[in-house]
């Protein structure tokens, strides 16, 4: 019993390579992942009745096994009309204290990057995203319906 190899082995002893178990073997490196979970709908920015600015917010719950993600907004059906609010305000904040803000034209591509501090998240989410135009642009547009639906898509940094 104790004088059989395995072919393996012999061809490891003649290239005077040391055999490894699987218990020793490295494991393959794992790829970078990152997901995201909406917690809320946008809330408000439904009706403007024209006093003050109008804002909507989104909490979601964002994971990535590197610690860091970048988070796309991509417009998916965006107004046409020339009238449409033109300035956006978009504020992403992060529970790792991560927060930027930035001017939108609702036709772009937006990409915001943050950090994940914890993977758990409670009942109100590790990301925010407010969306904000204030009354000055509201008053100078055209009173009608604007539509604008986003797609949100995250991925590891």
């Amino acid at each position: 019993m104790g004088a059989e190899m395995t072919k393996t082995q012999v061809l490891a002893l003649l290239l005077g390579l040391a055999a490894v178990g699987p218990a020793l073997a490295d494991e393959a490196p794992q790829q970078p992942q990152a997901s995201a979970r909406l917690l809320s709908a946008p809330s408000g920015m439904n009706r403007w009745y024209g006093v003050g600015d109008a804002a909507s917010k989104v909490q979601m719950c964002v994971s990535s096994n590197t610690g860091r993600f970048s988070l796309n907004l991509t417009p998916r059906i965006a107004s046409s009309d020339a009238s449409r609010p033109r300035e956006i305000e978009v504020v992403f904040a992060t529970a790792g204290g991560d927060r930027q803000a930035r001017r939108w034209d609702g036709q772009t591509d937006l990409v915001f990057n943050g950090r994940v501090v914890d993977d758990a998240c409670g009942a109100g989410g590790n990301v925010s995203i407010e969306f904000r135009i204030d009354q000055q642009n509201l008053i100078a547009v055209v009173a009608g319906d604007y539509v604008n639906q986003m797609r949100f898509t995250v991925e590891p940094a």
